[in-house]
């Protein structure tokens, strides 16, 4: 069997890793930020419903970038995972 390509994998998997946390930590910053413009909106300036609009649809895409980011760091650890069984 040649792990020879698996043994170089770990060097990558700290910074897969690394890329997913931040992903997923910039994109919760920018769902708390939004989540107050939209909830500011709802108040006296309820009329700018295209703003509203606009907030939720970018809340959505923040989810889905989470998601990504989430799935990523999921693989990483699978990969992880499988590193230590073939070294066991």
């Amino acid at each position: 069997m040649d792990i020879s390509s698996s043994v170089r994998s770990p060097q990558i998997l700290p910074s897969v890793t690394t890329s997913a946390v931040e992903g997923i930590n910039t994109q919760q910053q920018l769902l708390e930020r939004n989540i107050e413009q939209v909830s500011e909106g709802q108040g006296a300036e309820a009329q700018n419903t295209n703003s509203q609009d606009k907030g939720m649809a970018e809340q959505q895409q923040m989810v889905t970038a989470v998601q990504a980011n989430a799935r990523s760091l999921e693989a990483a650890n699978e990969r992880m995972g499988t590193l230590i069984d073939i070294k066991t």
